[in-house]
């Protein structure tokens, strides 16, 4: 629109009075009760609108599950709906607005088209009908007719069936011991799972701890919001603010077992009383103490089930409704005739969680003592209107400590307060709950069953997945497709839930063992930190009450809500280990093609990722971050020195004296290139700022240097990941360590000429404490990037840093910031991914690369070359006789063989020579597979073979200058605290 015709449509719609609130707006909405014509240009949505009062209420929704949420206020429950007295009826919805807090819904007519697309929407196109001889009579029409439709029914039926979880005695063959085992299938049979997994569905969360209810209503006005981010803001703010508080209880406790914290309580001794399930019975010489150090991701995740564990409570057993809508009576068509005999009837009532649930009186009172006392605070707040309206928003210290802000309560105060108190009453109920032989009548044990389910992820969930994210980022962003409530294209048709919300199935028991441990490790920390807050005062006395609570509620043997729990983590322990992964990858006819959850990854892929992103960070490394230099030298790996026993601070391959030659001048490198070239100090020198004159660098160009150096680290994952095999977790890449520091030895060594990596962290440690070696190699070309970055751009990184924070050290880590943060271990996952794009592959993380890895291997390889791989097979056939002459030899040396082999010059014959030489020999299978050196080569060469050429006319200046125009904002970062 321009010209004449936008001036005149300006004109007219600046004669139109304009509404000025929301609340305005919403009074001169339609009545709800009488549907209006549809508005043309508006989306037409299907929702709800509630038929119990419709004198005084007129709430109407997009989502089924908000009307069930809704019903309790008039003192109903979804289960009383009924065709004949329905609680709700669907109608046709349309808004002006569609922006979060503004959606204003009102009811509009149903259009005949719209009816007519409904009728006519099948699953298939249809086909044109031919007849041989008479057509059929009217009779036979409508028979026909009538068995289309039954078809079509039986589709629909199915998928119903496969949203409602079904006993595990329909068959012999389909019947999972563990099941059978535990008793799932039957607590849970009759109920769908969307009513599952809504059940302990935490809200979304909020800075509600101490904050006004009278607050959080004036941002809450909205019921009717359809976005997605706003589905869990209906949820009660009285259920926020109390998770808010048992998350506030979590992590203080976690500051009495803590390493790191001053206010650290438990001891060895105390640690081996939280864990000893079996009294003695269970160790044998192995560390059986409570772990008590937890990485801040998996700390949240334990905290996050206990919490779910609170809303269950709520959810199902504190309110009246039960949550779970009561079907009339399950078919027992298609059972087995010995099965009916023994169950009696084709049809049985259905029994829900909340009639097997028996809670005790401790439980009750203190969930109702968290109510009275959120009213209590909020009857404070009124007396103190000014204190109510500063911000209380919670922080936490490094060491997982409680912080808080304004005039509010501290730390101390806040335990002692009245809600508090509630909420450990409330789980210590929940641990002490004694069940007998019914186990499901401790809602721990409910919660448990629940957890059982899980999405189905099939070849066909991670295909949506991935189309839903390429949608997501292409032009069907703007349709809503991602949305809960997905529409046709016209806007007409059911409400369609998500197939993967719908359909569900059972966790792999290795899988689920790690869902009762979160719980197991939540009641310990609970235990704990009851018994030193009861005992504060007589602290000689919480050894001895340690002991009487665990022998009695934490013991195996115990018929107790988490005696049945340690049982079942037992026994689905041994079924694991048998258990074969239902995830299997398929490999084509002519074993070019590898077919993993959906991903089709072809041999070609692999050496086409690793050259693009050595491109690119060659590319990074001679253009951005060595300015284009051509008399800085590349640093050659296989002319380096290293001593893999130097063990001084800060010490590595830089500071050996054999290097000192070869690395002559690399220091200050480019520091000479800024003060030599003009182009360069215009780019990063800058006036003072004071009236002495003087100059300084500017932090705008070092902030766009270390973006620069950044982007060359996010390839260098993807080198340090693919190449060397097998690949690392993410968690070990990014423990990669350059210099010696805090009585540990780096990661990065020069052996033989050659780059490697060597790790002593494993993911098994956190829970054993024993090291293990992980050994690769580099690539020499990829090497030789990373040790010129390490030679030349670390120490010029090393001047920016103190030029922001005088005194200040570069982190030993490689992947690391400016500031010392080392990345998260999901940054590895995340640049992985863009690589493969870049390089217009089939995108993959971390995870699934490590699976094909391990398949790859498998299907590549000998079995004398899969040896190489396994780096924790000490007992491979090539070591046998090694080890026999090494015992012979100490029997010679009057030493025994563990003092001979492991404290002894001799040592590294086995404990260090027969890693490396096995990690070298995998390297080079890997690689030789790939060809990976073969293409590192001729791309090398196709790049001229040495720096690459910059274009005419193109200066360094010119770069910097066009970089810091873009990226004004990035100098905060780095310059923050």
């Amino acid at each position: 629109m321009a010209g004449e015709q936008l001036r005149k449509t300006i004109e007219l719609l600046s004669t139109y009075d304009l509404r000025e609130t929301t609340e305005e707006l919403r009074q001169w909405r339609p009545r709800r009760r009488s549907p209006c014509e549809q508005i043309t240009g508006l989306k037409l949505f299907n929702g709800y609108i509630c038929n119990c009062d419709v004198e005084t209420c007129d709430f109407v929704t997009t989502r089924l599950e908000s009307m069930r949420d809704h019903l309790p206020r008039h003192g109903r429950t979804a289960s009383q709906h009924r065709e004949d007295s329905p609680l709700w009826k669907q109608c046709h919805l349309q808004t002006y607005l569609t922006a979060k807090s503004r959606i204003d819904y009102f009811t509009v007519k149903a259009t005949e088209s719209g009816q007519d697309q409904d009728a006519n929407n099948t699953t298939g196109p249809s086909q044109p009908v031919l007849y041989t001889g008479a057509p059929p009579s009217a009779a036979e029409e409508t028979l026909f007719d009538r068995l289309k439709n039954d078809v079509q029914e039986a589709a629909r039926d199915v998928e119903d069936n496969g949203a409602v979880v079904e006993d595990c005695g329909r068959g012999r063959a389909d019947r999972e011991p563990w099941l059978v085992h535990t008793g799932f299938p039957t607590h849970l049979r009759g109920l769908t799972n969307t009513e599952i997994w809504s059940s302990f569905k935490l809200p979304k969360h909020r800075d509600t701890l101490f904050q006004s209810k009278r607050d959080k209503d004036n941002a809450n006005r909205c019921e009717n919001d359809n976005d997605e981010a706003g589905e869990e803001d209906e949820e009660d703010d009285d259920l926020r603010r109390i998770l808010a508080a048992a998350d506030a209880l979590f992590r203080s406790a976690y500051t009495l077992v803590s390493d790191r914290s001053p206010n650290r309580k438990v001891t060895q001794q105390r640690a081996q009383i939280l864990s000893d399930f079996a009294w003695g019975a269970g160790k044998k010489g192995k560390d059986t103490a409570f772990r008590r150090f937890k990485n801040p991701s998996s700390l949240a995740e334990y905290f996050r089930t206990m919490k779910q564990l609170l809303m269950y409570y709520y959810r199902v057993v504190y309110c009246d409704d039960g949550h779970f809508s009561r079907p009339q009576e399950i078919s027992r068509l298609g059972v087995a005739d010995e099965e009916k005999r023994s169950y009696g009837d084709e049809t049985e009532a259905v029994t829900m969680p909340q009639d097997v649930i028996i809670p005790t009186d401790e439980q009750q009172q203190a969930m109702e003592e968290m109510f009275s006392a959120l009213r209590e605070e909020d009857d404070e707040r009124r007396r103190r209107p000014k204190q109510a309206q500063q911000d209380t928003t919670e922080q936490w210290d490094e060491d997982g400590g409680l912080k808080q802000q304004g005039d509010v309560e501290t730390c101390d105060s806040y335990l002692n307060s009245r809600l508090a108190c509630a909420i450990r009453r409330f789980y210590i109920g929940l641990i002490f709950h004694e069940v007998g032989s019914e186990p499901f009548r401790s809602p721990v044990l409910s919660f448990c069953a629940m957890l059982s389910r899980a999405t189905l992820k099939d070849k066909s969930y991670y295909e949506r997945q991935r189309r839903k994210k390429s949608e997501n980022k292409g032009e069907s962003r703007d349709q809503g497709k991602s949305r809960r409530n997905v529409m046709t294209e016209e806007g007409h048709g059911d409400i369609v839930t998500r197939r993967e919300e719908r359909f569900g199935g059972w966790v792999k028991p290795g899988s689920y063992t790690s869902n009762l441990s979160k719980l197991v490790w939540g009641a310990q920390l609970m235990i704990f930190e009851s018994t030193c807050f009861y005992k504060r005062h007589q602290t000689e006395e919480i050894p001895d009450t340690l002991e009487k609570i665990c022998r009695k509620f934490m013991h195996q043997r115990q018929e107790t809500a988490f005696g049945h729990i340690l049982q079942w983590r037992l026994y689905l322990g041994t079924v694991a280990q048998g258990a074969i992964s239902s995830d299997q990858a398929r490999w084509s006819l002519d074993g070019q093609e590898i077919d993993f959850r959906g991903t089709k990854l072809h041999m070609k892929h692999v050496p086409q990722l690793v050259v693009s992103e050595y491109g690119r960070a060659r590319t990074l490394l001679h253009d951005k971050l060595l300015f284009g230099a051509r008399d800085i030298p590349l640093v050659k790996a296989c002319m380096l020195h290293d001593d893999l026993d130097a063990e001084d601070y800060g010490g590595s391959w830089i500071t050996d004296e054999r290097n000192a030659e070869y690395l002559r001048g690399t220091h200050d490198a480019l520091l000479r290139q800024i003060e030599q070239r003009a182009d360069l100090r215009r780019a990063f020198v800058r006036d003072d700022g004071d009236d002495t004159g003087g100059k300084a660098l500017c932090r705008q160009a070092m902030a766009v240097y270390e973006c620069e150096v950044q982007e060359f680290l996010k390839s260098m994952v993807t080198l340090l990941h693919v190449p060397p095999a097998p690949p690392l977790r993410a968690p070990e890449l990014l423990s990669i360590t350059c210099v010696n520091g805090g009585g540990r030895r780096r990661s990065m060594l020069i052996w033989e000429k050659m780059l490697m990596v060597h790790l002593r962290y494993h993911k098994s440690q956190e829970q054993t404490g024993k090291e293990t070696d992980n050994i690769r190699f580099v690539p020499s070309y990829i090497a030789d990037l990373l040790v010129t970055f390490l030679a030349v751009v670390q120490p010029l990184r090393q001047t920016f840093l103190r030029q922001i924070h005088p005194g200040a050290l570069l982190s030993p880590y490689l992947w690391s910031t400016l500031n010392g943060d080392v990345w998260r271990d999901d940054l590895v996952s995340k640049y992985l991914s863009q690589a493969c794009m870049r390089a217009q592959v089939p995108e993959f993380k971390v995870s699934w690369w490590r699976q094909a890895a391990a398949s790859i291997t498998k299907q590549k390889f000998t079995p004398k070359e899969r040896a190489n791989f396994n780096m924790e097979d000490v007992e491979a056939p090539e070591m046998i006789d090694e080890e026999e002459l090494l015992v012979d030899l100490a029997v010679a040396s009057n030493h025994a063989f563990k003092t001979f082999n492991q404290m002894y010059a001799g040592s590294t014959t086995l404990v260090m020579n027969t890693p490396l030489h096995r990690a070298y020999r995998a390297s080079q299978s890997w690689r030789t597979l790939f060809q990976i050196d073969q293409q590192l080569s001729a791309e090398e060469a196709a790049m001229g073979g040495g720096k690459r050429r910059r274009l005419a006319g193109q200066s360094d200046e010119a770069d910097m200058l066009q970089l810091c125009k873009r990226t004004k904002l990035r100098t905060r970062p780095l310059g923050s605290h």
